[in-house]
C-alpha cells in the first residue's frame, strides 16, 4: 500500500481516497457550577438566593452596594451587577473606594483651611481661618 503525506494538514491519500483526522478539544463545564458571592470592602454584596456555603448558580445576577461615603467603581451602567459565569467566576467585581471632597480655594494670604491636605473624605470637614477678617 502506497501512502502519500500531504504534509502537516493531517491529510493524508491512499489510492484516491482520503483519510481526514480531526481533533477537537473543548472546554466542557457541568451545568452545575457555582460562584462564591466575593467580598467587597465598604460594599454590600446580597446573600439572599444564596446556599449555606455562600454560593449562587449559574447565570445568576446579582446587584452590588457602596456604603455611604464610598463610590463604586468602574461607576459605568450596570457595573453594580455581578454575573455567575460557567467557569465558576464572575464578571467583572466592582470595587467601593472612599467618596473624597476636594479643598475649597482660599485667596492666598487671606484665609488658610485646615487640615492642608487636598482631600477629606465624605462627612469630614476643613476648618476656615482668616488672617485679617
Amino acid at each position: 500500500v502506497s501512502t502519500q503525506s500531504t504534509g502537516s494538514s493531517g491529510i493524508n491519500a491512499e489510492y484516491g481516497r482520503i483519510l481526514v483526522l480531526v481533533l477537537c478539544s473543548a472546554l466542557v463545564y457541568t451545568t452545575d457550577a457555582k460562584c462564591t458571592l466575593p467580598t467587597i470592602n465598604d460594599g454590600d454584596v446580597p446573600t439572599s438566593g444564596s446556599d449555606s456555603n455562600n454560593q449562587v448558580d449559574t447565570d445568576t445576577v446579582i446587584t452590588v452596594t457602596c456604603n455611604s461615603g464610598f463610590t463604586m467603581s468602574p461607576s459605568t451602567t450596570d457595573s453594580d451587577k455581578i454575573t455567575c459565569l460557567v467557569d465558576g467566576s464572575f464578571t467583572t467585581v466592582p470595587t467601593c473606594p472612599a467618596t473624597v471632597c476636594s479643598k475649597p480655594t482660599a485667596q492666598p494670604g487671606v484665609a488658610t483651611y485646615s487640615p492642608a491636605d487636598a482631600t477629606v473624605a465624605v462627612g469630614g470637614t476643613y476648618t476656615l481661618s482668616c488672617h485679617s477678617c
